[in-house]
């Protein structure tokens, strides 16, 4: 039986695209175009992998990671991040220990995309662990959704004018 893979990207373009060399390289494709919707189609389609864009309208992919992430039986499921800031998903990732989440550089060739597709789909599942660290914490969806804080911004520095009436004194 073809494995599944549910490609979830807000470019109709490249699930056309995806759709078409995944299928003929045997893979059984659903695609989705809608975040909102990929958990739902997710649930119903029961994929061996899911295809993942970061950067959606509305729900964007870390929130639709973290959905998958808190659900004992869909966290099993092998996902490849599709993401051009490679570089920042992999630090986010690494900050709350998730190294089971395989990452697909944008633009990317075919060739790398099966390499990705057939590493994500032989390592071992970390769901257990996973799910245990995210849903012990106070706010689940912090570790992987929130955005990095800003460094704290520097005192108030006094103006020329408060300067020379401090060195007046």
């Amino acid at each position: 039986m073809a494995k599944r893979i549910l490609a979830v990207d807000d470019n109709e373009d490249l699930l056309t695209l995806l759709a078409d060399v995944l299928g003929d390289e045997g893979y059984d494709v659903v695609t989705c175009g809608r975040s909102r919707e990929a958990y739902g189609l997710a649930k119903d389609t029961r994929p061996d992998l899911v295809l993942l864009d970061v950067l959606m309208p509305g729900m964007n992919g870390w929130e639709v990671l973290n959905v998958f992430l808190l659900d004992r039986e869909m966290c099993a499921i092998p996902i490849v991040l599709m993401t051009a800031a490679a570089a920042d998903a992999r630090k986010r990732l690494s900050r709350v220990g998730v190294y089971s989440i395989t990452i697909l550089d944008k633009p990317f060739s075919i060739d790398l995309l099966l390499e990705r597709i057939d590493a994500a789909l032989g390592k071992p599942s970390e769901c257990e662990r996973l799910y245990e660290r995210l849903t012990s914490l106070a706010d689940p969806v912090s570790p992987v959704v929130a955005q990095p804080r800003p460094a704290p911004l520097p005192a108030r520095f006094p103006r020329p004018a408060e300067r020379s009436a401090q060195g007046e004194q």
